[in-house]
This record gives C-alpha cells, structure tokens and sequence, in this order.
C-alpha cells in the first residue's frame, strides 16, 4: 500500500517550508491545489488496487480534516493521541454519510433500472 506524508506533500505542492519564520504561515493543508493531489493519491492507489493512508498533523489539528478524507475513501488515518475522540466522531459522521449516499444510489439506480424495464415500447407508426 501506500501513505501519503502530508507535511512533506504540502511543502512540495506549494513550494514553502513549514519551519521558516518567513514561509510557514502560507503552509496549509487545507490549500486546495494540496487537498487535489491528496485526492489524485487516493484514486490512484485505489484504482490500482492498493489501499492507502494518510499521515501528517491535519486530522490532528483539525478534526474535520478527517472528514475530508473519508469522503475520498482513504483506507487509514494515523492522529496524535489527544485528537482521537473528536477525530473519532467525525469519522463516524462522515463514514455513516457515505454509507447512506451508497445505498440511496444503489436504490435509485435500481428504480432507474426497473423503470426502464416497464415502459412501453413506442408502436411503429408507417405513413
């Protein structure tokens, strides 16, 4: 599998160093050029079969963060030990969403289905 850094990513992204007194306040995880090649990591490793996580102080710092990630299907989420209860319950929100969306989608996909199924076809009509 793979893991994605997220410090050493966000300083590649964006071009700055997170310990310079100069830089370090454009380091942002949340940036959305970042939060696009997190993206583009997931569906990669996903697409290619291999499951992926995530490492970095984002989920820790900023529990919903962790939301975002699910939402992309990450496969783990590494967090400092004082932010795993709130990490926790965001988790669970956004991992209950998807499982929701999941299912309605298969509903509706299925009702597209039986619909398509039951409709009259059109009679020739000759002139």
């Amino acid at each position: 599998g793979f893991s994605i850094g997220s410090n050493d990513l966000t300083q590649l992204v964006l071009g700055v160093d997170r310990d310079s007194g100069i830089l370090a306040k454009l380091f942002d995880e949340d940036n959305t050029a970042v939060k696009a090649a997190i993206s583009h990591a997931i569906k990669g490793a996903h697409r290619n079969g291999k499951e992926i996580g995530f490492c970095g102080q984002a989920p820790s710092d900023k529990p919903e963060f962790a939301g975002f990630l699910v939402d992309l299907g990450i496969d783990s989420i590494s967090l400092t030990p004082d932010s795993v209860f709130k990490a926790l319950e965001i988790v669970s929100k956004a991992e209950m969403k998807r499982s929701i969306e999941k299912e309605l989608n298969g509903a509706i996909s299925a009702k597209t289905n039986e619909k398509d199924m039951t409709q009259d076809t059109p009679k020739k009509i000759s002139a």
